[in-house]
């Protein structure tokens, strides 16, 4: 693959011909990941489209700041990356053109955001309807919205006393976290569990449902 550049530019709302001329041979759908923190669940996933045989392909990884993890695990698999910065736009309209354009010059047919914390934009949202995916560590509607991602999702579920948690995919939408959900997978929540602990155990089960789910879904039936 090749790496990415901020210069990429395509027509907003039709995609390039050289992002899907240039899919993987028996892939059925291309992927976009959006990422902001270490990338353990895109790993995952990175490992699995190579080792698997999954019908995905993943076409690109934007992070949305430097020098993150998820970086470094789109570089030991050999997926394009790039950098756009919300905070590098004089206007939020400019960011969410650009990010619109190099998701397009990529040939996305899906845009999965894996830890990701920068809210999306109407551009995306709309080029993108229904096809823009989301992992949220809980059992959504629960622990969902703005604030509540990574560690913070699991202090609530055990400040809560809740016996179990979970993963949910679900489809994007203009408000946090409330999109259609597809899939759940619960995880128990054991006696003296900390948020750390819980946070491990949602992390591994995560991988595995993330890349089963979307098997499922980019599979033809």
């Amino acid at each position: 693959m090749r790496m990415g550049s901020r210069s990429s530019r395509g027509s907003v709302g039709t995609g390039t011909r050289e992002g899907r001329d240039n899919r993987v041979e028996g892939a059925e759908a291309r992927l976009v990941v959006l990422a902001s923190g270490q990338g353990r669940v895109f790993a995952a996933l990175a490992q699995a489209c190579t080792e698997l045989n999954l019908p995905l392909e993943i076409a690109g990884l934007i992070a949305s700041r430097p020098n993150i993890g998820a970086q470094e695990v789109a570089r030991a698999h050999g997926i394009t990356e790039t950098v756009i910065n919300k905070k590098d736009f004089a206007t939020e309209m400019e960011w969410d053109r650009l990010l619109c354009e190099q998701i397009e010059s990529w040939g996305a047919d899906w845009v999965l955001l894996s830890g990701y914390l920068t809210k999306l934009g109407p551009i995306v949202l709309d080029v993108y309807k229904n096809r823009v995916l989301n992992t949220h560590p809980s059992l959504l509607p629960k622990y969902g919205g703005k604030g509540m991602y990574g560690r913070r999702v699991h202090e609530a579920v055990i400040a809560a006393g809740d016996k179990v948690t979970g993963i949910t995919l679900h489809l994007v939408n203009h408000d946090y976290d409330e999109g259609p959900i597809l899939a759940q997978h619960e995880v128990p929540v054991r006696p003296g569990d900390t948020p750390e602990s819980l946070e491990m155990r949602v992390v591994e089960a995560e991988k595995r449902f993330v890349v089963e789910t979307l098997t499922a879904l980019c599979r033809p039936q």
